[in-house]
Parts: structure tokens; sequence; C-alpha cells
């Protein structure tokens, strides 16, 4: 199994964010949006795109409340080359995602 095929995401977690230069604060995420966090962070730096998710994965809208809760990611274009060639999207974590464990569910 891999990071991609975990499924135990459907509980509240809660992860304290750092960003630079400023204080640390804690979010809350569920489902999908938790499971794009935690694939954000463990792929330590690499990032990941699209292509490289299951298919049928509502990336853009869990993309969407992460940054919209405070948490940095990068997207830097890169090419790709096919019968469909062009740029895709590769989603980088900038901001320090440190999960809290241990914490009931709220």
């Amino acid at each position: 199994m891999t990071i991609f095929e975990h499924t135990a995401w459907a509980e509240r977690r809660s992860y304290v964010i750092t960003n630079a230069g400023c204080a640390p604060f804690t979010v809350q995420a569920k489902g999908r949006t938790a499971w794009l966090l935690d694939i954000l962070r463990l792929t330590k730096g690499k990032g990941v795109t699209t292509a490289e998710l299951p298919a049928g994965i509502r990336f853009s809208s869990a993309l969407h409340l992460l940054r919209k809760k405070g948490v940095m990611i990068e997207t830097v274009m890169e090419p790709h080359e096919g019968k469909y060639a062009g740029n895709h999207g590769r989603y980088f974590l900038v901001s320090k995602v440190h999960p809290v464990f241990g914490e009931a569910s709220q």
C-alpha cells in the first residue's frame, strides 16, 4: 500500500501550521482535505501532480480549502509530453506542517 492508497482520513485531524515569519496556528481537516495535506507533507519536497494521484480525486477543491485555511502551497508549472502535450502543475508544501496526534476529534 502506498501513501496514495491510504484511506484512514474520515475523522477530523488537527495540524499545527507554521508559515515563515508568522506565529504557528492550528487547522483542522478531514476527508480528502486531510488526505491531501498528508500527501503533500509525506512527499517531503518532491511535490505532487494530479497525474500521480488516483483518478477521480477532487484535487482542486481540497487544495482551495487548504489554502483558504492559511496553508501555503506553491504551484510550479512543468511540461509534459505525449498525445496531449502541454504543462501541468506540481504542488509543493511551503508551510511547515506537524500533525497533532492523540487528540480527540472535535
